[in-house]
């Protein structure tokens, strides 16, 4: 009984393991944003304070519904 539950906790972790590698390979997608007027940016700087600004004036959404 222990050794199967054992062997489905290992599981469990590669399967979470192998998700959390599709989504690290994903993570450097974005080649390009627009801001809320329309100004294109491409270079990596500007495209993460576009991203904390979207999140951080998020940080009192509630999200859930």
């Amino acid at each position: 009984m222990e050794k199967a539950r054992t062997t489905k906790i290992i599981e469990q972790m590669k399967a979470l393991d192998a998700r959390m590698d599709e989504l690290e390979s994903r993570k450097n997608n974005v080649r390009s944003i627009r801001d809320e007027v329309g100004n294109l940016f491409e270079d990596e700087d500007p495209i993460m304070r576009c991203f904390e600004n979207l999140f951080a004036s998020c940080n009192n959404c509630d999200t859930r519904q």
